[in-house]
């Protein structure tokens, strides 16, 4: 009976994790494609803080039903949060900045 838990447990993670949906967007960060998963209809309005200097906090906003992330980009078969891709040196704010996507929110302090 555990075996069959376990077996329809792990059956089931897998096919909710292969049914996560990244889409591929117009938009660059340097050479990395950005991709937008959604999270849902809802009327949320999410700010994600993706970067922050002396002078500004940088978010990328989005709507939806999650205070997840939602933009990504890839990185061989990894799809890496932006925050993490600017603090592990794989993108740079000024990436983000040059790309003019539209969801870029900067904030002064």
């Amino acid at each position: 009976m555990k075996k069959i838990l376990l077996v329809l447990t792990i059956g089931l993670t897998m096919f909710l994790v292969s049914c996560t949906n990244y889409d591929k967007t117009s938009y660059y960060f340097a050479n990395y494609i950005v991709y937008y998963l959604d999270h849902g209809a809802c009327e949320m309005f999410i700010q994600d803080p993706i970067f922050e200097d002396e002078n500004s906090i940088y978010y990328l906003t989005s709507g939806g039903c999650s205070a997840g992330h939602y933009y990504f980009i890839k990185s061989g078969n990894t799809y890496i949060d932006i925050a993490d891709g600017i603090e592990n040196g794989i993108i740079t704010i000024d990436d983000v900045i040059e790309s003019e996507i539209p969801a870029l929110m900067i904030e002064d302090k």
